[in-house]
């Protein structure tokens, strides 16, 4: 299973920062340009862009991840 991360605790108060400075409010929606990750809540494992997988393909993946160890 995947989860999004978008680092909101982080966006926010920076965007706020940005807010409060002088012509700030031209440039407080740059934090919000740079992507989410993605992480796996199995392994931990953190993706920039996750693959599409098939649940037959995950099923297959699986199975040879258990026989591997």
């Amino acid at each position: 299973m995947l989860e999004k991360k978008n680092f909101f605790a982080f966006k926010i108060p920076i965007a706020v920062v940005l807010v409060i400075i002088p012509g700030g409010i031209f440039f407080c929606w740059v934090p919000f340009l740079f992507p989410g990750t993605y992480g796996c809540k199995s392994c931990g494992r953190e993706f920039s862009k996750p693959r599409e997988m098939d649940w037959r393909e995950f099923e297959k993946y699986k199975k040879e991840k258990e026989e591997a160890q």
